[in-house]
């Protein structure tokens, strides 16, 4: 999975007109089983980038297809992006869910200090490896 997050306590996340949000931790918020394939989804807290110190939705793709060994395979992960929503924009809290071709949907919340906590969705589309 390579070093994802930056391993530090989760910062609040600042919204539109009120107090900050608490934006948990990094432990599993959803899984799901589908054709010998794990998805899953969880927050993470970036260390370097444009969204450095912001908290992303984060989800990863386990291939376990190979039932003659005990290998299992990473076949895609990403983070949703915030910045592509709006600037400061940090995404958390997400979920997935993926049909029997390998098509799915993650939803999360987004908020930032100009933007009131709503939530969004994303497809995700297992043949091309894009949210």
């Amino acid at each position: 999975m390579g070093d994802i997050d930056d391993a530090g306590v989760f910062d609040d996340i600042p919204q539109s007109g009120g107090a900050d949000i608490e934006s948990n931790d990094r432990r599993t918020l959803n899984a799901q089983w589908a054709n010998n394939e794990l998805w899953t989804c969880f927050n993470i807290q970036h260390a370097s980038g444009t969204n450095a110190d912001q908290v992303s939705a984060y989800y990863v793709n386990i291939n376990a297809s190979d039932s003659t060994s005990a290998s299992v395979s990473i076949d895609q992960q990403g983070a949703v992006d915030g910045e592509d929503i709006s600037s400061g924009m940090e995404t958390w809290n997400p979920a997935i869910c993926i049909d029997n071709s390998g098509n799915g949907a993650m939803v999360f919340s987004a908020c930032n200090a100009s933007n009131f906590a709503s939530s969004y969705v994303v497809a995700i589309d297992e043949s091309s490896g894009s949210i």
